[in-house]
């Protein structure tokens, strides 16, 4: 994959994760409800977009559809190591995540907001660390990318 076709790539991934990140910060504020219907509702919410959560989360060894994560494409040297390095902790947040949606009920939601909000800080300092990347790369030379 080229550095173009991989720029474009990781932008259409950042449009579709800013979409699931605001889908996700919407049902944390429904499970952060006091009342029990939305975080009922909330929690269904979170429970259905588990899948999509779980694919967003790959490792950098399993990636999106069995390949690296596109971002490890433009990252070069120390930055790709960095880059690999976060992208497996935020797979284990994902995980942890989830985990602990299994066990969450409308009485006992406190782990689940606590992770999730972390969860969405990591998310939210990755894609801009990867934004930051994605310039660089585009103001080098045009080519193949490592």
């Amino acid at each position: 994959m080229n550095a173009r076709d991989a720029a474009e790539e990781l932008r259409r991934e950042h449009e579709e994760t800013a979409a699931l990140v605001t889908a996700f910060e919407h049902a944390l504020e429904l499970v952060a409800s006091e009342a029990d219907e939305p975080r009922d509702r909330g929690l269904t919410w979170l429970r259905e977009m588990a899948p999509r959560l779980a694919h967003q989360h790959a490792t950098p060894e399993e990636g999106m559809g069995g390949r690296p994560p596109v971002a490890l494409l433009i990252a070069e040297g120390p930055e790709r190591a960095r880059l690999r390095g976060k992208l497996f902790e935020l797979g284990r947040a994902g995980y942890e995540f989830r985990k602990e949606l299994g066990f969450a009920t409308t009485l006992d939601t406190e782990d689940l907001l606590a992770r999730g909000r972390r969860l969405l800080a990591e998310l939210q300092q990755e894609m801009e660390y990867e934004e930051e990347l994605l310039d660089r790369a585009e103001a080098r030379e045009p080519g193949e990318t490592e």
